[in-house]
């Protein structure tokens, strides 16, 4: 293996991230897309996020390929804020409209953009108290053929200690029940569950690291 570098992302990044999303999460994206999700639209979606959680994603590069990353955003609510205020919803929907993302609604349907919006809405809604965190771990993700050296537990323990200089407090996350490997990398870096929620696909177990604890 050559030369690994644990870093901020830049801006400019973003699409080698969506593409790191999309090989080591097809077990979420097919389900609701299948082989309609254009690269196209995921990459705009994923600039419009660095820009709004500017900083605060994470890469691992090994000789120059990102092969994975943390998108860590210290308040989650800037996320729907900004692609509103931002006017990026519109954005997408007009470059839709344009025929940038080719027949993607039509490939899709009505009802499987509903229920991923609807699911997307319930990690940002309003929590009870104690899963009412504002620091997030968003998103976690390493190349399948990467995986089992030990990435995910190091760009995880330099997102959090990025959080931690800018100041959160606590910092949640969500993993689903079956993923002993993540929910292993999560316990070793301070994580306790705290409660579950689900979405159209199953349960998540709810996660919260106190920061005082240490990295």
């Amino acid at each position: 293996m050559g030369k690994v570098n644990i870093r901020l992302a830049t801006r400019e990044e973003f699409s080698k991230v969506a593409e790191v999303f999309r090989d080591a999460f097809d077990y979420e994206i097919i389900p609701i897309f299948g082989d309609a999700l254009s690269p196209e639209l995921h990459d705009d979606i994923y600039q419009f996020l660095f820009i709004i959680i500017d900083g605060q994603v994470v890469v691992s590069d090994v000789d120059g390929e990102i092969v994975g990353y943390v998108m860590a955003p210290q308040n989650i609510s800037k996320i729907p804020r900004g692609f509103i205020v931002n006017g990026y919803v519109f954005k997408l929907i007009w470059r839709w409209m344009k025929g940038r993302y080719g027949k993607l609604l039509r490939s899709i349907g009505i009802k499987n953009i509903g229920r991923a919006i609807k699911d997307k809405v319930g990690f940002l809604r309003p929590q009870r108290k104690e899963l009412n965190v504002s620091a997030r771990i968003l998103s976690i993700g390493v190349k399948k053929r990467f995986r089992g050296r030990g990435f995910g537990q190091k760009i995880l323990n330099y997102a959090l200690e990025n959080l931690r200089m800018l100041g959160s407090e606590k910092v949640r996350l969500e993993v689903r029940p079956w993923n002993s490997s993540a929910r292993h990398v999560y316990e070793k870096a301070g994580f306790e569950y705290v409660g579950q929620m689900s979405d159209s696909q199953g349960e998540w177990l709810v996660m919260v690291k106190d920061m005082g604890g240490g990295v």
